[in-house]
Parts: C-alpha cells; sequence; structure tokens
C-alpha cells in the first residue's frame, strides 16, 4: 500500500503504537524506491526521525536492520552519511543540555561483548554511537558453530546467538536510562550506544582500543555495578582516529614487555609485581610478548 503526504506520518505513528513492524518497512521501502518524488532527502529523513522516536529501543530491534540495508542501497554514500548525521543532531544528541556534538566519526566495527556492529562509528562527548550490521564477533561465531557441530540436536549456535542478543538489547536499555539519568531528560538514539565515561583497563593498540566501564543497573531494589567490555577497530585514518578516542577516553598505551606493565594486553587484568611471567586470569605469557 502507498501512502502519500500527511497520511505517511499518521500510518508511521499508528504503526509504531501498535507494533506492526510490516506496515513501517514497506512504508520506508515505498519511500526510498519514490525518492525522486520528494524535493529534499531531509523531509525522508525526519520521517525517520519522528518515527523511530516514538520508542527508539524497539525500533533499533526491529526496524532498523532492515532500514540500514533499504537505505545503503539506495542512497549515495555522502547522502546515506549524511542520514545518519543527520538523524543523530537533530534527534539523538543531547546539544541544548549538555553540548553533545560529533567529535568525530569513521568507518569501523565496535564490540560488547560476544555481540558487534559493522559500519560507521560516532564518538561524541559522551558517548560512542554506532551505526551498521549487529552480528556475533569472529571468536562467538566460531564458538556457537562448534557448538552446534557437536550437539546432536543443532541448537548450540542459534541458542547462543540468541543469549548474546538477549544480553545486548538488555545493555542498550541500561545505557539508555543512565543518559536519561544524567541529563534529567531522555532522548531517543538512533544507533547503538556505548559509554566510555570513568573507562579503566584501558588499552591501545596498533588497530584498537579497548576498555572496561562499569554501567549501574537496578535489580530487584538494589542497585549493581555490570562490567562493560567493549571494543572499537577503526578501518579509516587509523593513527587518526585512535589518537582521538585516545585523547578523549583519557587512554594511556599499555608496555607489551617493558617493567612498566601494569595490565595484561590480552584482557586487562592488573599485573601485580615486574617479575610476574604470565597473567593469572588468561594465562598470558608475558615474557615471551612480541616486541
Amino acid at each position: 500500500m502507498n501512502y502519500t503526504g500527511n497520511d505517511i506520518g499518521v500510518q508511521l505513528r499508528e504503526s509504531m503504537k501498535y507494533k506492526r513492524k510490516g506496515t513501517i518497512i514497506s512504508i520506508f521501502k515505498n519511500m526510498f524506491s519514490s525518492i525522486n518524488n520528494y524535493s529534499s532527502l531531509s523531509i525522508i529523513f525526519d520521517y525517520i526521525g519522528t518515527t523511530f522516536s516514538v520508542d527508539d529501543l524497539w525500533f533499533m530491534d526491529k526496524i532498523y536492520p532492515k532500514l540500514y540495508k533499504i537505505a545503503k542501497r539506495t542512497l549515495y554514500w555522502n547522502d546515506f552519511i549524511g542520514m545518519e548525521k543527520y538523524l543523530l543532531e537533530k534527534y539523538s544528541l543531547y546539544g541544548a543540555y549538555g553540548g553533545e556534538t560529533i567529535l568525530t566519526s569513521f568507518e569501523g566495527r565496535i564490540s560488547l561483548g560476544d555481540v558487534e556492529v559493522k559500519g560507521r562509528v560516532y564518538l561524541t562527548k559522551y558517548r560512542i554511537i554506532a551505526h551498521g550490521k549487529s552480528g556475533p564477533t569472529t571468536g562467538a561465531a566460531m564458538m556457537w558453530a562448534g557448538a552446534m557441530s557437536s550437539s546432536s540436536g543443532g541448537g548450540g549456535s542459534g541458542s547462543g546467538i540468541a543469549i548474546a542478543y538477549g544480553v545486548a538489547k538488555s545493555i542498550q536499555k541500561k545505557i539508555q536510562k543512565t543518559m536519561a539519568t544524567k541529563f534529567d531528560n531522555v532522548k531517543p538514539c538512533y544507533g547503538y550506544q556505548y559509554p566510555y565515561a570513568d573507562a579503566y583497563r584501558i588499552q591501545l593498540t596498533t588497530k584498537a582500543v579497548k576498555y572496561h566501564v562499569d554501567l549501574e543497573i537496578e535489580k530487584k531494589y538494589k542497585v549493581k555495578n555490570k562490567t562493560l567490555k567493549i571494543k572499537v577497530v577503526p578501518k579509516e585514518n587509523i593513527r587518526e582516529n585512535l589518537s582521538i578516542l585516545k585523547d578523549r577516553i583519557d587512554m594511556v598505551p599499555v608496555s607489551l614487555i617493558s617493567s612498566s606493565i601494569q595490565f595484561c594486553p590480552e584482557c586487562g587484568e592488573k599485573i601485580i609485581g615486574t617479575g610476574q611471567s604470565f597473567c593469572t586470569k588468561c594465562g598470558l605469557d608475558l615474557k615471551n610478548l612480541p616486541e
């Protein structure tokens, strides 16, 4: 079914209210297939913005993966990147509350636990927001594939993926709540977001930035800290973007083999004493690391 004029906004809001996934995707697909009928791309972008603002977490889970593919296939590259930037700056960033702006962006990937996003990474004053295809990390995919092949029922891989995605969605909700508390105001987020305030066990390598950060979660009327392990890998202007990330997250490079080593370069465990020959957590040989 095709919608025109003001009917589009009405249909999208109503479909979001009743969680009509198929209808929403169909409307956006029709928009992009008839893109020349719009006087400005910002008209389509604003329809996306007002739609995901209704329930951004549900939108990111159910609508975004398909919309991302449609937009990327249809738009010129600069317009596609422009869409992400437009939606972030107009609908998601806390500019009026805390001066949040995009400090840099680059093609790359970011992982949290067993789930990673491959696409474009945006660094802001308060967080990292990623756009792209979400899926299992290479290590997790190999592990689940092995579990599936060794399982007579063949359910090892599917159950692993389901658990990992469930955890990832739960963490996104908690991050959103934390941001709302920080600014006494909640704004929808177009993208997958990752905090970096008060990061620790920070590692800078020639290819990536790894860090841990604690997220306060409330469960059964008790507040607990959940440790998030995050890894950011730029794929363009690598040295420049790693340097920007380093400066923003207040990163201290880890010496791999000198006596000044403080944390294990593999898992981030604190090294006690200069004579320690292996990591007590992951078993990494600290005396024979590559230079």
